[in-house]
């Protein structure tokens, strides 16, 4: 592991936009290069399931 890195957003998916696609690009990309990546997001109001792709095996 090269290193930590915490992104925060008030905008994730699954509410699809550029800012959200951005942040998950780039912590998969971080993520091949050796990164540890987390991203932290606001609270939505409704109950969402949401896994994200690039962690499933």
């Amino acid at each position: 592991m090269k290193g930590r890195v915490l992104f925060v957003s008030d905008v994730y998916y699954p509410y699809p936009g550029g800012i959200s696609e951005h942040i998950h690009q780039l912590s998969i990309n971080l993520r091949g290069l050796g990164w540890e990546t987390h991203i932290l997001t606001t609270n939505f109001r409704e109950k969402i399931n949401f896994e994200d792709p690039s962690l499933c095996t």
